[in-house]
C-alpha cells in the first residue's frame, strides 16, 4: 500500500502545515517531520521547506507532488474496484460541478442517488471550467461536469448532455431594434461584463468567433454580480440560460434576449479513460443522463 510519507505531502502542499498534516493522519509532528525525511533521503532531493509561515514545497516537490497525487489516487481506485468485487452498489464518487449545475441540477440528481443507490456515497467540490479538468486529470475528481465547447485534453472521455442557449443580459433601458432579438451589430458598440477568465469561456469563445471587441470587458467571478453590474448600466452579459435560472434575476432590473445566431454552450460530463471508470461512477453518469431525459423529454427551441 502507499507510503503515509506520500499522505503527508499531499496534504502539507493543501494545507501548508506538516503539523495540520500530522493531525489529520493521527500522527505526532515529530514522527511526520520523519516520514518526510526518510522520504528525501530515498530520493535524494529536499522535497518541502519549512519557514515561519508554514511549509512549502521545493522546486523538486513541485516535481514529484503529480507523481505522488497519481500513486494516491491508483490506491483508491483499487480500493473501488475491490470494494465493486464484493458489492455493486458500494463506492464513493468525487464530482465536480460548476455553479448553475450545481445549484438547478444537482440537488434533485443527489436526491435520486440517495434514493435508488444509498450506499454510494456523492462527494460534491465546486470551482470553474479550468480548475475541475486540472483536479479530472489529476485524478482528485472521478467525473466533472463542463462545456464541451472549448479545448479539451485528448485523454478524457466525453459524454454529452444538453446545449444551453447563451443569452444577451441588457440594462432595462436597451432595446434591442427589432424589439426582441440582439443582432451581432448590436453587440459590438457594447461594453460588456464577462466571467473571469477559467469560469465560463463559453461567452468569450462565441466574441472571438464574431470579432466582437473584448479588449477592456469587466471581469467578475460571481453571476449575481454581473447582473448586478449590468442593471446598473455598467454594461452587457452574454450568459448561458441554466446560469439565468439559477440566479433569477428580477424583470424589473434587466432585460434577457435571444441572440441572432442562436449560440449555444454544450454541456457534458467528462470522466479519465474508460477503464478507469468504476462501477460508482458509471451508476451516477446513467443517473444523470437519466434526470436529463426526464428534465427535457423534447427538444425545446432553445435546445438546438
Amino acid at each position: 500500500m502507499i507510503e503515509t510519507s506520500y499522505r503527508i505531502l499531499d496534504i502539507a502542499e493543501k494545507t501548508k502545515s506538516l503539523s495540520k498534516a500530522a493531525e489529520m493522519l493521527h500522527m505526532t509532528p515529530s514522527a511526520a517531520s520523519r516520514a518526510v525525511s526518510k522520504l528525501e533521503s530515498e530520493m535524494g532531493v529536499k522535497l518541502l521547506s519549512r519557514n515561519t509561515g508554514g511549509v512549502q514545497l521545493t522546486e523538486a516537490g513541485r516535481v514529484v507532488l503529480p507523481f505522488v497525487r497519481m500513486a494516491l489516487s491508483a490506491e483508491y481506485r483499487m480500493g473501488e474496484e475491490l470494494g465493486r468485487l464484493c458489492d455493486d452498489d458500494r463506492g464513493t464518487v468525487r464530482v465536480g460541478v460548476f455553479s448553475s449545475v450545481g445549484c438547478v441540477w444537482m440537488p434533485e440528481i443527489i436526491r435520486t442517488m440517495r434514493e435508488a443507490h444509498p450506499e454510494i456515497e456523492l462527494i460534491i467540490r465546486e470551482g470553474g471550467y479550468a480548475d475541475l479538468r486540472e483536479l479530472l486529470e489529476m485524478s482528485e475528481l472521478d467525473v466533472i461536469f463542463t462545456s464541451l465547447s472549448g479545448p479539451m485534453p485528448g485523454d478524457l472521455q466525453m459524454t454529452p448532455l444538453v446545449r444551453d442557449r447563451l443569452l444577451c443580459i441588457t440594462p432595462r433601458d436597451f432595446i434591442p431594434r427589432s424589439g426582441d432579438v440582439v443582432t451581432i451589430e448590436e453587440l459590438s458598440s457594447q461594453t460588456f461584463v464577462l466571467p473571469c477568465e477559467g469560469n465560463d469561456f463559453d461567452a468569450k469563445m462565441f466574441m472571438e468567433d464574431n470579432r466582437l471587441d473584448i479588449s477592456n470587458p469587466h471581469y467578475v467571478s460571481d453571476d449575481l454580480l454581473i447582473i448586478s453590474l449590468v442593471a446598473s448600466g455598467l454594461g452587457i452579459s452574454i450568459m448561458p440560460e441554466l446560469v439565468m435560472e439559477k440566479v433569477g434575476a428580477p424583470a424589473d432590473d434587466i432585460h434577457v434576449y435571444p441572440i441572432e445566431s442562436a449560440p449555444f454552450r454544450e454541456i457534458g460530463i467528462a470522466t479519465q479513460k474508460r477503464e478507469y471508470v468504476t462501477k460508482a461512477t458509471r451508476t451516477f453518469i446513467k443517473t444523470v443522463r437519466q434526470y436529463i431525459d426526464d428534465r427535457y423529454p423534447v427538444e425545446l427551441p432553445y435546445f438546438r
